[in-house]
């Protein structure tokens, strides 16, 4: 088991945010207006239990959960295959195979019809194993 497979949670979220959306965590100042008359307080975690991110066009009031949500995971594929190295995703539903776990291969957009180099990652549920082999994709292909 890899240091990307021990990742669950907001770890693996932030992680996915940061290396494969290319999202940038910042710490803000809160106003006393939005901090009830206290004084500035730093936050990066005051958003309606989100965290704050800035992305490309601006503030996301809340990161998605990648590795729980399937609409989130569905924008962790395409950001992937929008990259320069266009990443195709292929997903197995292996549940009936005896582990019980979907595996999610990411490969460079010109090798997708071949079985060669991959980066894979296999998890409980779909979402978990897109995010953890998208981020073991952009690791790895450094």
């Amino acid at each position: 088991m890899t240091i990307i497979d021990q990742l669950e949670g907001i770890e693996l979220r932030e992680a996915v945010a940061r290396e494969v959306m290319g999202l940038e965590k910042r710490t803000l100042m809160m106003e006393p207006q939005f901090n009830r008359g206290a004084p500035l307080v730093e936050s990066t975690n005051w958003w309606e239990g989100g965290i704050i991110m800035y992305g490309p066009r601006g503030l996301i009031k809340s990161l998605p959960c990648y590795e729980s949500s399937i609409e989130a995971a569905w924008q962790v594929a395409e950001k992937m295959r929008e990259s320069a190295e266009g990443w195709a995703l292929r997903l197995f539903d292996q549940r009936d195979l005896g582990d019980g776990q979907w595996r999610a291969d990411f490969v460079h957009g010109q090798d997708h019809d071949k079985w060669g180099d991959f980066h894979s990652a296999k998890a409980a549920t779909a979402p978990l194993a897109i995010s953890r082999a998208a981020l073991r994709a952009i690791r790895e292909a450094k």
